[in-house]
């Protein structure tokens, strides 16, 4: 246990972030359940969030984390993508490279060992490496998220980065499973 917490604010409650190691973990063992064929090797991949920009402005509209990416990994910052091993539950976060001087508006970056600890996963790259970083750990398959919200009747888009078509991608199995949990 890391005894990291997730939290909104001071006051706020903390959520231990060993709670989405547990989600994960959950998830994965129930898409081996669902689908025994699944092949070792094979890595779920997810995308958050994206800053949308308020009209023509450099304001932002607050930004709000896709829901299954908090779910599996409680990451706060828009522009990450999030992956898992579908056997070993090892988790890789890629999160964005931005360029030093952001830090006259957001205070001191953090590094990739910041994320790490943070949000307690194995590995931490930037988003610009996820073609490389991916590639390397050569998956079987990629199962990503698409399907409709039973509730709102809106489609979660699948994870998207430029070379992702290179991969064999699964967009059916992961969506009814996570949906459950």
């Amino acid at each position: 246990m890391s005894g990291r917490v997730f939290r909104m604010g001071p006051e706020t409650h903390a959520i231990p972030m060993e709670m989405y190691r547990e989600n994960r973990e959950r998830v994965m063992k129930a898409l081996k359940g669902a689908h025994p064929t699944i092949k070792q090797g094979s890595l779920v991949l997810l995308q958050g969030g994206q800053d949308k920009s308020l009209y023509d402005t450099d304001v932002d509209y607050v930004f709000r984390q896709e829901s299954y990416f908090t779910y599996l990994f409680g990451v706060t910052e828009p522009g990450c993508y999030g992956c898992v091993d579908v056997f070993s539950c090892r988790t890789l976060l890629f999160v964005p490279r931005l360029p030093d001087e952001y830090a006259v508006w957001m205070g001191r970056l953090l590094t990739k060992e910041d994320f790490r600890t943070k949000y307690v996963v194995d590995e931490v790259h930037y988003v610009d490496e996820i073609n490389n970083v991916i590639a390397s750990k050569n998956p079987a398959s990629i199962y990503v998220l698409k399907g409709t919200n039973s509730d709102s009747g809106l489609t979660a888009q699948p994870a998207h980065f430029e070379g992702i078509d290179k991969f064999s991608l699964n967009y059916d199995v992961l969506f009814p499973i996570i949906a459950e949990w």
